[in-house]
């Protein structure tokens, strides 16, 4: 049983992808890892063909178990994937970030960009405790969606045909975000286990 969709796996830096090499891709996973994405729009029914972008950008710089440099760090990739979405202009996005990366500005400088973009972005912080691990591992869960999407959801649901559809994408989203936080803060990692508070 294949658990995540079929693509094509770049090994690149992202610092080094073009917006014209995404063109003919209907999902994009940055920073997708084991492709905990891919299997938690699955599990929430977003079907492979449905057109999503989803970034787990890196947490080194921002990580309790680093030297929390925050924006200072090379690692610190937000910039190059927010160029790629001004360019790209995906209609949804779903990521994660650490929590502790909040107070180093990262989720401001993500909302003022993508709502400066058109987007209308939420957030939310769960724990691996929340569904049922023995360690904490906060984790920053967003999810942006064009304004042009949204609008045009608005006007659908004025008609009563479509009154389903707009309630079921809701549920969806929320699906998505609650399927990747069991997933991805649920996983144990040296990092998350061996930090002395």
């Amino acid at each position: 049983m294949k658990l995540i969709a079929d693509g094509e796996v770049d090994e690149r830096s992202i610092i080094d992808v073009q917006a014209n090499e995404l063109r003919g891709f209907t999902q994009h996973h940055f920073f997708a890892g084991i492709g905990g994405w891919s299997y938690a729009l699955r599990l929430a029914g977003w079907s492979d063909s449905r057109s999503v972008c989803t970034a787990s950008l890196p947490c080194q710089p921002f990580s309790a178990a680093g030297k929390q440099i925050g924006k200072d760090d090379e690692r610190h990739l937000l910039p190059h994937f927010l160029e790629l979405v001004k360019q790209c202009k995906p209609n949804r996005i779903f990521g994660e970030q650490v929590e502790g990366a909040i107070r180093h500005g990262w989720l401001d400088d993500l909302q003022t960009t993508m709502e400066a973009e058109g987007y209308a972005v939420g957030h939310c912080v769960l724990g691996a405790h929340s569904v049922g691990s023995f360690h904490q591992r906060q984790r920053l869960y967003w999810v942006a969606q064009s304004n042009i999407e949204r609008l045009e959801g608005s006007e659908k649901k004025f008609d009563r045909g479509n009154d389903k559809q707009v309630a079921n994408d809701r549920t969806t989203f929320g699906m998505c975000l609650n399927q990747a936080a069991s997933l991805m803060t649920g996983w144990p990692t040296p990092a998350a286990m061996d930090v002395k508070g």
